[in-house]
């Protein structure tokens, strides 16, 4: 009896079970097309290393393109501040151009109520500040010629992670097809 109750038990799931059976490939296969419409992959519980590897590329990617946006609002700026990496030489040159020019304004400044505007001190003095604000205009436009070569560099840099993200996606619809 205890036989037969089993066998009936067993019989009234099998048919239950294919039916769960298939709706769970339906949905996988819908989950697929999903992610292959959307350019998207889901990670998975502990992933696998094509997941993985394309998950790596498309933070690299996003990071990348923020970074490109920076640079670009950087460019776009009329500031002489184009740059706010401490580390970056023409950053340091224009700062050092910055306090020499400052500390010659405030020089020509002093002088101005003891020399008069045609004195040959005075008048060098003025000189001097048309050198550092001509240097500090040169030193602006090399920054901006350096911002513009940073730019370029990681235009190609997004180019690059994005066919590479475009191979690892296909890479990772297939294995996600064959699993």
């Amino acid at each position: 009896m205890k036989a037969a109750d089993a066998d009936q038990t067993a019989r009234w799931f099998a048919p239950q079970l294919e039916e769960l059976r298939k709706e769970l490939d339906d949905a996988r296969a819908a989950l697929v097309a999903f992610q292959a419409k959307t350019n998207m992959v889901a990670p998975t519980l502990g992933g696998d290393r094509e997941t993985n590897q394309y998950m790596s590329i498309a933070n690299e990617l996003s990071t990348s393109r923020a970074g490109l946006t920076a640079l670009q609002s950087r460019l776009a700026s009329s500031s002489t501040d184009l740059s706010n990496d401490p580390s970056d030489p023409d950053l340091q040159i224009l700062a050092g151009l910055k306090e020499k020019l400052s500390a010659a304004e405030a020089e020509v400044a002093a002088s101005k109520g003891v020399l008069g505007a045609s004195n040959p001190k005075m008048v060098a003095q003025q000189a001097n500040l048309a050198t550092l604000r001509k240097q500090i205009g040169d030193a602006t436009e090399k920054m901006r010629v350096h911002l513009k070569d940073r730019i370029e560099l990681t235009k190609t840099q997004i180019a690059a992670l994005e066919t590479e993200q475009a191979q690892s996606q296909k890479i990772t619809d297939r294995s996600s097809r064959t699993a």
